[in-house]
């Protein structure tokens, strides 16, 4: 599979919690992966957001009605 953005994260958003997964395509079809689970405070939805705004990674989240 073609590589479109070799950095890129992702959220699932629940209602106590927030799980993120960050990817970097490191060689071909080779990937690292990061995952980290973020309460739903105000204080934590902020360190969620400055993780996300250093790093670079393009964004995209899950959720369901």
């Amino acid at each position: 599979m073609e590589v479109l953005n070799p950095k890129c994260a992702g959220l699932d958003v629940h209602k106590d919690n927030v799980v993120a997964c960050a990817r970097i395509a490191v060689d071909g079809n080779k990937a690292t992966q990061d995952v980290k689970s973020f309460a739903t405070t105000t204080s934590a939805l902020f360190e969620l957001s400055r993780g996300s705004r250093s790093t670079g990674h393009a964004l995209v989240m899950e959720a369901t009605a």
